[in-house]
């Protein structure tokens, strides 16, 4: 784990309330999934929340991958289309 565990599971705490609060917040979303990419035990629900902030914004990836996600949910987008994670498509 990068992160000191107490500060991470605080911060997915206060993003997961965040996405309750506003559960159209692509951002908050994308933010989510970021903090579950730092700990390998939360990497399924990583994916699941840069999923959700994909779907909110379909056709504007920069609205739902903004910040340190925008590889991964790029990746993620590529994978979703059919194309290779590396691919510039």
């Amino acid at each position: 784990m990068l992160a000191d565990a107490t500060a991470l599971a605080h911060s997915q705490q206060a993003l997961e309330a965040a996405t309750t609060i506003n559960p159209f917040a692509s951002e908050a979303w994308s933010w989510l999934a970021y903090a579950f990419m730092l700990d390998d035990d939360r990497l399924p629900a990583a994916e699941e929340a840069i999923n959700h902030a994909i779907e909110l914004v379909p056709g504007h990836l920069d609205a739902a991958c903004g910040g340190p996600t925008s590889a991964f949910c790029a990746a993620t987008w590529r994978m979703r289309a059919g194309c290779s994670p590396n691919s510039r498509r």
